[in-house]
């Protein structure tokens, strides 16, 4: 069940939710189309350059992806200070606020790493559509599983290194 805290933020900011789950997107689509690149077929040194060089690039733009995903979450929690400053003067313990802010966080991941999937197999056809079919790109689903969670990771590094100092920050700012 989600918690009722959960549901009131989604309400109350919908955009960061929708920030959150397009970073998780585009990370999990930028990871299955480099898997799918270094796996794919390589008949001649061409290929094997162009599938090197396209890896290399992906996995750039995967950890640009993986870190403002990473900061946006980190941000979000600093944001929310004065009421994680609230919850703990009312008693809850920073296990209570942690383990919300992971379950916020896998709830808003879930249909970010979904589109991500959406998103993936867009790439693939577009790098087949731009290399007329010199770069055949698999998608490898039993891959899904580890790259949603790798990608939902980002966020979930942002919000566990944001909460002590949203917890300080705001018990100091209610009291």
């Amino acid at each position: 069940m989600i918690h009722p805290l959960i549901v009131g933020n989604f309400k109350d900011d919908p955009s960061r939710v929708i920030r959150s789950g397009l970073g998780i997107a585009i990370e999990v689509a930028v990871l299955l189309a480099q898997i799918g690149v270094i796996n794919s077929p390589h008949g001649d040194s061409t290929r094997t350059m162009i599938a090197h060089w396209l890896s290399n690039l992906l996995a750039f733009v995967f950890w640009i992806a993986f870190g403002l995903t990473a900061l946006e979450k980190y941000v979000g929690v600093i944001e929310r200070s004065a009421d994680f400053g609230i919850l703990h003067v009312l008693g809850a313990s920073n296990t209570y606020i942690l383990a919300l802010l992971v379950q916020e966080t896998v709830v808003s991941s879930i249909p970010g790493a979904l589109l991500g999937l959406g998103l993936g197999y867009l790439l693939k056809a577009l790098f087949q559509i731009l290399s007329r079919g010199y770069i055949s790109i698999p998608i490898l689903y039993l891959w899904w599983p580890a790259i949603a969670a790798f990608a939902a990771s980002a966020s979930l590094v942002g919000a566990i290194s944001a909460t002590p100092k949203a917890i300080r920050e705001g018990v100091a700012q209610v009291l």
